[in-house]
């Protein structure tokens, strides 16, 4: 019966037995979590966490797949092990890897078509224009991701000197709520409803008789 030698301290094991304790302990290292770690981490996400997870997944949500359903449909796939966490990942940015997946991944399987919609005017009868059409031919796409971009950009561009403004009017583009852009700009009641206001106005006057294509 062959004899193993343990060594009697660290140091004096091979340097096979070392590489071979280094391997395990960097496999340790990089593997993913449980389901345990990946609650503990959910539980221990602070209010800045929260609020920057909801702030990007405004910006993978669509019109069939909101925000909020974005960012459960990202935690519920890191509980179950579908999306695993390694460790050595900081869990803010493995959920937010996670969404930018689920979009991407939902965008080409449904063909989503996301809504732009812009600030109702004084007037009312905002204008609401759809992506383009998937069923639609070529050079018709092509017309409606031009018009798209046009009205984006042509609404955004009134607002260069306006930080809080721009970011209200986009956020209204990406259909986020009332409560939503108060929350995540800072602003009481008074204050979002007094620049939606300012908002209305320079849109009506510099667009009177709402968006000419």
């Amino acid at each position: 019966m062959s004899e193993r030698t343990v060594p009697a301290r660290i140091g004096e094991g091979s340097e096979l037995e070392l590489e071979e304790m280094g391997e395990v302990s960097s496999q340790e290292a990089a593997g993913p979590r449980d389901q345990t770690e990946i609650a503990q981490a959910i539980s221990s996400l602070t209010a800045a966490d929260w609020l920057r997870l909801r702030k990007v997944s405004h910006l993978y949500a669509r019109r069939d797949m909101s925000a909020k359903d974005v960012l459960q449909e990202a935690i519920a796939r890191a509980l179950e092990g579908s999306r695993v966490w390694p460790k050595g990942v900081d869990f803010v940015r493995f959920l937010v890897g996670v969404m930018s997946s689920i979009a991407n991944v939902e965008y080409e399987k449904a063909k989503l078509r996301p809504t732009l919609v812009m600030i109702d005017g004084e007037k009312g009868g905002g204008e609401t224009v759809d992506y383009p059409d998937p069923t639609a031919g070529p050079e018709d796409q092509a017309i409606q991701r031009q018009q798209v971009v046009r009205i984006r950009s042509a609404v955004l561009s009134l607002f260069e000197d306006d930080q809080i403004a721009r970011d209200l009017v986009e956020g209204t583009m990406e259909e986020l709520t009332a409560e939503e852009l108060r929350e995540l700009l800072g602003l009481d009641e008074t204050a979002y409803n007094s620049k939606r206001r300012y908002i209305r106005r320079r849109i009506d006057k510099h667009f009177p008789g709402g968006w000419q294509s």
